[in-house]
C-alpha cells in the first residue's frame, strides 16, 4: 500500500505525470535490486572463501558432509582456493575476510531500500516513520557490528 505522502503527491499529478513518475520509480527499484543482487553475490563468494580457509583436513575426514560442501565450493572458486593454499595464503585470507566484512556493511546500506527486509517492521499499511526506523536500525546494527566476520 502506498504511504500517505505518496498518495498526496499522486493526487496532485495528472495521469500522464503519474505514469511517468511510476515508471521512474519502477526503474529505480530495478536498479536497487540489481545492486543488492550483485552485493549479495560478492558477499556469498567471500563468505565461502573465508569458510573454506577455516576448514582443516581432520574435520573434513571426520565429517564427510562438510567435505562434500567444501568440494562444491572449491569447484566454484578453484583459482582463489589455490591462492589460499599458497605461500600468500595468510594474506589472501585476510583480504577475503576484509571483503566479507565490507560486503556485509554495503549490504546493510542497500537493505534499507527493501522496506520489508528487517523482520517486516513496515507492514503493507506502513507510514514513512516505520521506513525511516527500519533504515536507521539496519545501518546502526551494521556499523555497530562491523567488521562481522562470522562464517
Amino acid at each position: 500500500m502506498k504511504s500517505l505522502n505518496t498518495m498526496a503527491i499522486l493526487a496532485m499529478l495528472n495521469e500522464e505525470q503519474e505514469l511517468e513518475l511510476m515508471s521512474a520509480l519502477e526503474q529505480k527499484v530495478k536498479r536497487e535490486k540489481s545492486i543488492k543482487g550483485r552485493i549479495g553475490e560478492i558477499m556469498e563468494k567471500y563468505l565461502d572463501l573465508v569458510w573454506m580457509a577455516r576448514k582443516d583436513d581432520a574435520l573434513m575426514r571426520a565429517r564427510p558432509d562438510i567435505r562434500k560442501i567444501f568440494n562444491e565450493k572449491s569447484a566454484k572458486y578453484p583459482g582463489e582456493l589455490e591462492k589460499l593454499q599458497s605461500e600468500e595464503g595468510d594474506w589472501r585470507h585476510g583480504f577475503n575476510s576484509g571483503m566479507l566484512a565490507c560486503s556485509r556493511l554495503l549490504n546493510a546500506y542497500a537493505i534499507p531500500y527493501d522496506y520489508k527486509k528487517a523482520d517486516d517492521v513496515s507492514n503493507d499499511d506502513s507510514d514513512d516513520e516505520s521506513i525511516v526506523f527500519t533504515r536507521n536500525f539496519n545501518i546502526d546494527m551494521a556499523e555497530r557490528d562491523f567488521p562481522m566476520l562470522d562464517s
